[in-house]
């Protein structure tokens, strides 16, 4: 018997993509859907788009309310949901036409609460310009394993748009309202509640690539709100019971290290700051990683060794 999905899609100001994302989810293989948009004070005409869709398809709701921010508009969808499973869509991206019929189905067939799934970063054009996946297939983790990596891209992640998750996960859980980085700060207290997550490697979503992502940002003082949630992050996975802090610690470095990155296409450093991450790093921890890819181990030993060295060469990278 096929169980009702709720997609739920933040809007926010986004209409020259919109249509691309609300078509994609409309004409999923998989029909049993609740699709909920969530308008959040759009000034463009993403609100009569919305309006235009909900008239021609009965699966799709319309909220439409002055502008909260992103965290609580996924505290709506959650609380809103009619569905037994939950799938974010960001309104500028969109979704693999069969994405909730596979995934839905690998949920049921391995009898886990949480599914995470690929993704491909796209341009302004669509072109898929990185993709996001590994190349195991298929991994079923417990809450501890799954936790180790929640600061890697290898199994599981941060991002709540690229998982399909039990409703009841949400009970008692949501996204903190008013900060940036609401990921990070919320999607390690979904996992460590599930049973078993399912990772598969295939991309099944597609990331538009804007100016607004992490990695597009600059540094500003707001910035300085994803140490917080990687700190947050860490320190509440170490406590479980089981985890493994080696792990754990390298990804917190690796997200300072991303807080970093932002310090230098800004032009704007914070040397404290640097010079502390420099001192805690450990080098054997990060080459025993086996979360980490080589080139980020590259990576931390030139910064380990010389700021200035690491600065250089990520402007080399970038510039290429």
């Amino acid at each position: 018997m096929m169980e009702l999905v709720s997609v739920i899609i933040p809007v926010y100001m986004v209409e020259k993509y919109l249509r691309r994302c609300l078509d994609s989810v409309i004409n999923q293989t998989y029909r049993k859907l609740d699709v909920l948009v969530i308008d959040d004070g759009s000034n463009d005409d993403c609100g009569r788009i919305c309006d235009e869709y909900a008239s021609n398809d009965n699966r799709i709701r319309v909220i439409h309310q002055e502008n909260k921010g992103l965290a609580e508009v996924r505290n709506i969808g959650a609380r809103e949901a009619l569905g037994d499973y939950i799938l974010f869509v960001d309104s500028d991206d969109w979704i693999d036409l069969n994405l909730v019929e596979v995934i839905y189905s690998e949920l049921k067939k391995n009898h886990v609460d949480v599914v995470c799934f690929g993704m491909n970063r796209v341009d302004e054009k669509g072109h898929i310009t990185k993709v996001y996946r590994g190349s195991y297939g298929k991994k079923v983790l417990d809450t501890t394993d799954a936790l180790d990596c929640i600061f890697f891209s290898k199994y599981v992640d941060v991002v709540s748009c690229n998982k399909m998750f039990s409703k009841w996960l949400f009970d008692g859980i949501s996204y903190p309202s008013g900060r940036l980085y609401e990921d990070m700060a919320t999607t390690y207290k979904i996992i460590e509640k599930a049973n078993k997550v399912l990772c598969l490697s295939e991309a099944y979503y597609f990331y538009y690539n804007n100016i607004n992502s992490i990695g597009n940002r600059k540094f500003t003082n707001e910035t300085m709100q994803l140490d917080n949630a990687a700190r947050e992050c860490y320190e509440h996975c170490v406590s479980v019971r089981g985890t493994n802090e080696d792990s754990l610690v390298v990804g917190l470095w690796k997200w300072q290290l991303v807080i970093v990155n932002m310090m230098i296409k800004s032009r704007t450093y914070k040397y404290g700051y640097i010079n502390k991450l420099q001192k805690n790093i450990k080098l054997l921890k990060v080459i025993s990683c086996n979360y980490l890819p080589a080139i980020n181990k590259i990576q931390f030993a030139v910064f380990k060794c010389s700021f200035a060295m690491y600065k250089r060469m990520y402007l080399f990278f970038k510039r290429r």
